[in-house]
This record gives C-alpha cells, structure tokens and sequence, in this order.
C-alpha cells in the first residue's frame, strides 16, 4: 500500500504503476479524490489513461460496497487489506511491461478480492430497482474474498512522534488459531517503547473468550512494562478485577456500548440482553474509579419503534441510580456521558433490506432524549450529525450511481447538497425504503462464504430479525 508518507522522494505519484488508497470509512473517498487531483491524477477512472497509475481503494478493517466507488476507483479491495494486497501487487509486478491499460485490468481480475469494475456493467429491472453488476466476458460472476482467521494491524499513530499511543487493531476470529494471533500480538508489545502506551481495540467481540484474551492481553503488556489502554469494553467483557488493572495502568476514560434502550433491541444488535449484565458492568467501571465512563446507544435501530428513546433514557437512569445506591455517595460517581450514534443498516448484516430513519425522525430522537436529562450535573449528552450518517450510508448502501455523486461532492469542494442536486439523486431512494426479498443488491457480487464475516457476526448472535439474504 502507498500513501502520501510512503512516495519515494523526488517521484510524483503520477509516476507510480498502482496508488493502492486506504479508508477506513466511507467519506475518506471524498479526501481520497482531492489527493488524485493534487497529484495530477484524474479522479474519475473513466477520465484515466496510460501511464496513469491504476488507482485501488480498499479497507483494512471492514467490507466495502464495490458499486458506489466504480466511478473513480480502477480497483476495489475486498476482504483484509494486506492479504489481497500482497497478491493485486505481485500479480502487477509480474505483468510484462508494455501491456495495455485494459489489458492489466483483465489479468488482474483472476486475483481472489479484487474487483474490477471496468469489466462489470449494470442491470435494473426497472427505476425503482438498484443497479446490479453483471461480468463481462470472463470477469467472475462472484468475489470471493480471501479467508482470514486473524488480523493484527499497528498504526503508530498520525503525528504523534514517537511519545504518542501506538494504535493496535487485534482480532480473532478462528479460535483455532489463537497460537498464531497471540504470537503476533506479543511480537508487537515486543517491539513497543517501554512505558509507551498501547491502545488496543478489536480484541472484544469477535470470537467470544473476551475476558480471558484481555486478561491475557494485560498480562504479556506488563511482562514488557508496556502500558495498555481499551478504549471500549462490551458488558460480557468485563470485571471489576479487570477493570481494576486498566486503571491501574493509567487509562481514565472508557465506552461501554448499550447498543441500544430494550433489550429486546439490543439482542439484535450484539450487545448485552438482561439490563443486569449492564448494571454490573457499569458498577464494575464506577468502583474501579475511572474519571469517564462513556455510555454509547444506537439510536433507530430496526424494531425499536417509538419506544426507543424512552428505553435509552429509562436504561441510562437505572445504571446511573443503581451505582449511586451501590456507592451510597453520588460524589463518587465519574464523569458520565450518553454518546448517540445513528443507526445505519449495513450490506451483508440482517439490516441491508431494512430502511433507515430519516434525518428528521433521527434529530427528533436526539432532542427527546436530550431533553430527559436537561438540567441533569452527572450526564452529559453526546450526539453525532444524523446528516453525516446519511451521506456515510448512501456511499454504504448505494449502487453505481452513487460514484457520481462522489465525483461531484469532489468538484463541489464537499458541499454535498448542491452535489446531491447536480446529480439529481435522492439519498431517500437508498435509504428509506425496505428493499424487497427477491431483489438482489449490488453488494451481492462480494461473497463471504457460508458465514459473514467476523466483524458482522455480533449482529447475527442476536437472531432477532434474521440473517441477510445477499449470498451470505
């Protein structure tokens, strides 16, 4: 992968045979075309020609769309970024030099999780139905992305120099290969500055044993006087003797996720059923004398109907008062904030069918529970710009129509509305609407095997709406 750090000096990137660009979600695309258009590179793919480098999109962390970012990406990554990496590049560097644009393209399609949008066009059955890719000639029919059982990932950090966190993404998704991870994780703790922090995140709530890999976790980070900070901790992961050993190591903030006010709802949605498992949690954080603890809720989850907001403010209430009363002094009581999140349904979970809330409807959500805890010294409400969820989403869950919108958010200096005019196209047509049963979806040409991948699979555990019907 190359980025603007990693160009070798004097070479502009118009230069280079691949620009391989990360996101690490999807308004980074935005950020990625201005960095085409500083280096003299196009920004839409159809507008490229030879010696133009072939510009890749893909994502470390998570599955992507391959539909919306047609328009300007030549290749899309599927699956986790280095291993379709280190193919797409080897597979490049092994072409002969000399050969035609189209050519390359072609040849680089056999590579398992590279799509390559050149060599699909698109279908609907009529204007109310998305755009689905079909191949051309010998393009597969499906990506089959390439299987993974773990994944490590450091980032020192951006400008941080060499005193700030080194940021580790560490999952597990086959406990058979807990060996193997658990190498690799200390391997990194190895190669950390003593008395450095590690901030750790992907370790809970991937493949169960959660309490036992953060124990584990913390132990092999003192062995080498590094320090660790979590930032987020699910209920099911947490005890009060392990809360303890965070806070002895110095971390002061931490999020734990309500995912949502019923706990009907939150089954759903991965997080913790019984509001006791939360209770104990919460008290397991306040004993352990963290100066914040942040509450993090969805709000308009599927199902929720208009109980969803009372139940946030009604959950929020009863963990706040039951540690009070735990305590017997609310002066003991951290800082507490309500972190809210709009809910957006995403491809290949039981939610890509399912309409999201408007923006209107997730404002009038906000205010409402805003409004419960006015006036109230030990909660501080948090909430995020329902507006930028929609945008996020519409680059989630559109088709090939959406890369023009992209391209023109670009032109327009991110001024989303007059891009969402020119363009003529209503995020509502993506986003408010159930899409039936037996219509395919655009995401449906990435295939994830007999079961979604493993950062989706919280989402499945719940079993209350069902699984997605996309091939999964």
């Amino acid at each position: 992968m190359i980025c603007e750090q990693a160009w070798p000096p004097g070479r502009p990137a118009r230069e280079l045979a691949l620009l391989a660009l990360h996101s690490q979600d999807e308004l980074e695309i935005v950020g990625a075309l201005e960095l085409l258009a500083q280096a003299g590179i196009p920004a839409e793919a159809a507008c490229r020609a030879d010696p133009a480098p072939l510009v890749a999109i893909g994502s470390t962390f998570g599955p992507l769309n391959p539909e919306p970012l047609a328009a300007v990406a030549d290749i899309v990554f599927e699956g986790f970024g280095p291993l379709v990496w280190e193919a797409g590049v080897r597979a490049l560097h092994a072409q002969p030099p000399g050969i035609p644009r189209q050519a390359r393209l072609e040849q680089l399609a056999s590579v398992p999780g590279l799509y390559i949008p050149a060599l699909y066009e698109t279908t609907g059955r009529d204007a109310r139905a998305l755009l689905v890719p079909r191949p051309r000639g010998a393009a597969p029919a499906r990506i089959h992305p390439p299987a993974a059982s773990w994944l490590l990932a450091a980032d020192p950090g951006s400008g941080t120099g060499a005193a700030g966190p080194l940021e580790v993404c560490a999952v597990l998704h086959d406990r058979g290969a807990e060996d193997a991870w658990r190498r690799g994780l200390e391997a990194v703790l190895s190669d950390a500055v003593p008395g450095r922090p590690v901030v750790v995140t992907g370790i809970a709530g991937a493949s169960g044993g959660q309490a036992a890999d953060l124990a584990w976790l913390l132990d092999a980070a003192a062995a080498r006087r590094v320090p660790v900070r979590v930032p987020a901790l699910p209920a099911a992961a947490i005890t009060e003797p392990l809360a303890a050993r965070l806070r002895a190591q110095g971390q002061e903030r931490i999020t734990l996720p309500l995912a949502a006010g019923s706990g009907r709802v939150r089954g759903g949605v991965g997080g913790a059923t019984l509001d006791e498992d939360l209770h104990e949690a919460f008290e397991a954080l306040v004993r352990a004398r963290f100066t914040q603890i942040t509450l993090a809720a969805w709000v308009g989850v599927p199902g929720e109907g208009t109980e969803g907001a009372p139940a946030i403010v009604a959950l929020v209430r009863k963990l706040v008062h039951g540690a009070v009363r735990a305590l017997g002094d609310a002066r003991s009581l951290p800082a507490v904030a309500l972190s809210l999140r709009s809910f957006t349904p995403r491809p290949w979970t039981q939610f890509e069918r399912l309409p999201m809330d408007s923006v209107a409807t997730l404002q009038a959500k906000q205010a409402q529970i805003r409004r419960a805890f006015r006036g109230d010294p030990s909660l501080h409400v948090l909430e995020d710009r329902p507006g930028w969820a929609v945008r996020a989403n519409l680059v989630t869950r559109g088709d090939r129509r959406v890369g023009a919108v992209l391209a023109a958010v670009h032109e327009a200096h991110e001024d989303w509305e007059s891009a969402l005019r020119e363009v003529n196209l209503n995020p509502a047509f993506y986003l408010e609407r159930q899409h039936p049963e037996a219509a395919e979806l655009p995401w449906g040409i990435v295939q994830w095997g007999p079961e979604p991948p493993f950062w989706l699979q919280p989402w499945e555990r719940g079993g209350f709406w069902g699984k997605g019907s996309s091939g999964n």
